[in-house]
């Protein structure tokens, strides 16, 4: 379980680095923290892997510009799948799709979760 969670942190703190590929993961692992806040039994949950997990970025290129008043916020769709227990301590895989928006410079964003569909 501490090895879990020691990854979980290595993935986050990587994730605040700055950077695309940071911001993707940042994304996902945001996604994931909002599931586990929804879930029966989160100590449980079992997330799809980095290649059974799509990120699109939906950011408009107008937003990613430095001289918009908008710079700095941006867009991500993330779909996979969560296993985890259900009330009765059944295994069951939940496919997810979330909507979330990243606002500050990258590696210093706050993230909002704006639609979460299971």
């Amino acid at each position: 379980m501490r090895a879990m969670f020691l990854i979980a942190a290595v993935m986050f703190l990587a994730a605040c680095s700055g950077g695309g590929a940071s911001d993707t993961t940042a994304a996902a692992f945001y996604c994931e923290e909002a599931i586990k806040e929804r879930i029966k039994a989160p100590a449980t949950a079992r997330f799809s892997g980095q290649f059974e997990t799509a990120v699109a970025d939906l950011t408009p290129p107008e937003v990613q510009t430095p001289n918009d008043k908008t710079y700095g916020r941006v867009t991500f769709r993330v779909a996979g799948y969560v296993d985890a227990q259900n009330s009765f301590g059944a295994m069951l895989r939940l496919g997810y799709d979330c909507t979330i928006h990243g606002y500050g410079a990258s590696g210093q964003r706050k993230w909002t979760v704006s639609e979460l569909r299971f």
